[in-house]
């Protein structure tokens, strides 16, 4: 008896006991895709696991979600000094470097970018990328209708979700209030020149319409957003904030064709 249970003791010395560790891509912070997070498939609601299934075929096989995005301007700058050329520099460059970094560190089988899409051609189909954020913290609506938190204020993004089979530890949501939440003053809606902050929420229209007046002020940036006090150092350059608005021009401007 002495024996076996001085056997049995060696054993459980013996065994390895796996922990997961943290998803920690410095590689992908230094191109600029400095935001990441990971979430389990199993807690994920049902709408935006429904949302998956029509994007794979192994969706059984995969574990996580590994959600990335970019903060600040440091990834229009790394794009633009690479001379990175593409018709759509942001979502292309954002998934080639997503795409070698875990080509570097998983096997072909083990893992799949569902967004951005393939090419800028390829129809996108919807995934729930706000509800992502809100799910891991980085998202709270804001009066103009762009995520916005205290770290990044809105001047944040997703650039692309990962499906893996993977054993990371999860992110943990410990997004304090919103700022708007806590902001008196509500500059953005003083700011904004078609007043369609005034009521509750954002009036689409009143916005649209008075994007398309050839005097607007807002066809290449949006003041209401601009005017925002909220981690303003980390406000895009007015390149970049000028690129997405012109990208939002473009689709108004085809709705009405």
């Amino acid at each position: 008896m002495i024996l076996v249970l001085a056997a049995a003791k060696r054993n459980i010395r013996n065994v390895v006991v796996h922990k997961p560790y943290s998803f920690e891509a410095k590689e992908l912070s230094l191109v600029g895709l400095n935001l990441q997070a990971v979430i389990n498939l199993k807690d994920l609601p049902q709408e935006i696991f429904n949302q998956l299934s029509p994007l794979t075929d192994k969706l059984t096989h995969y574990t996580q979600l590994i959600l990335i995005g970019h903060g600040g301007q440091l990834l229009w700058k790394k794009i633009n000094s690479s001379s990175f050329d593409s018709n759509n520099p942001i979502d292309d460059y954002s998934r080639l470097q997503t795409e070698m970094f875990f080509s570097r560190h998983f096997s072909t089988d083990d893992f799949e970018i569902i967004f951005p899409a393939l090419t800028s051609s390829e129809k996108q189909k919807s995934i729930g990328l706000q509800k992502l954020g809100e799910i891991i913290g980085w998202h709270n609506e804001s009066p103009f209708r762009v995520g916005i938190n205290q770290e990044w204020g809105s001047w944040f993004a997703y650039r692309a979700v990962v499906l893996a089979k993977s054993d990371y530890l999860v992110n943990q949501n410990d997004q304090a209030l919103s700022p708007c939440s806590q902001c008196e003053t509500k500059p953005c809606i003083q700011a904004c020149p078609a007043n369609a902050l005034v009521g509750d929420g954002l009036d689409l229209d009143q916005c649209i319409s008075y994007r398309k007046k050839a005097d607007s002020k807002c066809k290449g940036r949006c003041l209401a957003r601009m005017a925002c006090p909220v981690a303003k150092e980390h406000q895009y350059e007015i390149d970049q904030i000028q690129y997405h608005y012109s990208l939002s021009m473009r689709m108004i401007e085809n709705i009405e064709r």
